[in-house]
């Protein structure tokens, strides 16, 4: 009786350490699970700022190009509601460029910035003997010894699993950074190439008319760009977060004054003529 209580004491002995065994290992994946958590959110961070810097960018480009129209018309126009609309729209647009650029991706700053103005322990061991292997005591301390090996090679294999995934975590960041930050590059120099054509478009136009006809054609442009302005605001507040996010919804409520300045000032030209 007392052998069969030892052999019996022994096998939960063991069945106890395996249990021990498989959770710790199951802590360890939890803990791995964690810190890849955790890895996400810096990248995701890291992302929201980078998407910032982007719309940053574009929007000077638009911004720009208001300024340069509006120059244009403050030269040129004989109007001075038009002129004084003008001078506005350059106070105006150079503010929101300047908060902007606190955003905006330092590298692109000079070029933007004169545009438009100027082992297996599981393994049975064959050295045991026939009457052990058929002992039930020892059959059950067989399978719980299995078990307790089984769990510390979990536990192994969850570190070097936990290693490779921060390893991975690691180098996806560096690549989907790189990759990210090429791509817009790419995208804005694309953009910068329509705002450039958009705005010589604008001035040929503009170039070609006089008096009356040059002030209704440059409101009417207005009206249309600060349309534009206040939509292409609207989405990108739904984009952003935090001090950015207010800069933009401060910038689409400058833009929305624009937009009925530019209405009413449309009427009153009609009504002049």
């Amino acid at each position: 009786m007392r052998i069969n209580g030892l052999r019996l004491l022994t096998a939960a002995l063991i069945c106890l350490e395996g249990m021990v065994v498989i959770a710790a290992a199951q802590q360890t994946t939890t803990k791995a699970t964690e810190r890849t958590d955790r890895a996400t959110d810096r990248t995701e961070s890291r992302d929201s700022k980078s998407d910032e810097r982007h719309m940053a960018d574009c929007l000077i480009l638009g911004n720009q190009n208001e300024i340069a129209a509006a120059q244009l018309a403050e030269s040129k126009s004989k109007n001075d509601k038009v002129r004084e609309f003008a001078k506005r729209m350059q106070q105006d647009h150079r503010q929101f460029v300047s908060d902007l650029a606190k955003y905006a991706d330092k590298k692109f700053e000079t070029r933007l910035a004169g545009r438009g103005e100027g082992s297996d322990s599981s393994r049975p061991n064959d050295s045991r003997t026939e009457t052990n292997r058929n002992d039930p005591a020892q059959s059950a301390a067989r399978d719980s010894s299995g078990k307790a090996a089984a769990g510390r090679d979990t536990t192994t294999q969850n570190r070097d699993t936990s290693a490779q995934n921060r390893n991975t975590t690691g180098q996806n960041r560096d690549t989907s950074a790189r990759s990210t930050a090429g791509s817009d590059d790419h995208h804005l120099q694309i953009k910068q190439e329509i705002a450039d054509e958009c705005l010589a478009a604008a001035k040929r136009e503009l170039s070609a008319k006089d008096g009356n006809d040059f002030d209704a054609c440059y409101v009417d442009m207005q009206i249309g760009a600060h349309q534009h302005m206040v939509a292409e605001l609207k989405v990108l507040e739904r984009h952003s977060s935090g001090d950015f996010q207010n800069l933009l919804r401060k910038g689409r409520s400058t833009a929305e004054q624009h937009l009925e300045h530019a209405k009413q000032l449309k009427k009153e030209l009609s009504t002049a003529k």
